[in-house]
């Protein structure tokens, strides 16, 4: 998987398309941990949720960014798990990361003062279609760039 590319094609969508709440840097996240080790995809990780919590309008500095890297830490526990060069592998994963993420989201908030209702409604949205969401973007993403590196070659 090529992280430049899908960080180009991450930053971009968030550039663009703001207003959809997708997790744009889960598939780049994802191919880090295949690609790097922890750390540097942890760095990344920072890094990425730094540009989301500066391009958006989230509650929190610093929410978004300690509920990707703790979400990049146990998706590390997935990594021996699911291999790298399966096509299914990115979307699954990417799932997985919007999960954790939404699940570490909802609990790391009450601890920065914020207050929510977690209603039936919230819990199907942000902890099933969310994510489903986040793995269908990362589908797409791979299949767009399968079919370039096909009409390339």
């Amino acid at each position: 998987m090529h992280t430049k590319t899908l960080f180009w094609i991450s930053f971009f969508l968030l550039l663009f398309c703001p207003s959809w709440p997708l997790l744009f840097f889960a598939p780049y996240i994802v191919a880090c941990s295949y690609r790097f080790g922890l750390m540097p995809t942890l760095w990344r990780t920072l890094g990425v949720s730094l540009l989301v919590n500066f391009f958006s309008s989230s509650e929190g500095f610093g929410l978004i960014a300690l509920s990707y890297s703790l979400s990049s830490l146990l998706l590390f526990v997935h990594i021996r798990t699911f291999f790298a060069d399966n096509w299914s592998t990115l979307p699954l994963m990417t799932y997985l990361f919007s999960l954790y993420s939404s699940l570490f989201y909802f609990l790391l908030f009450p601890i920065f003062g914020q207050s929510f209702c977690l209603t039936p409604r919230v819990m199907i949205t942000e902890i099933l279609l969310s994510p489903l969401s986040d793995a269908l973007l990362a589908a797409i993403v791979l299949l767009i760039m399968q079919s370039r590196k096909k009409v390339i070659s």
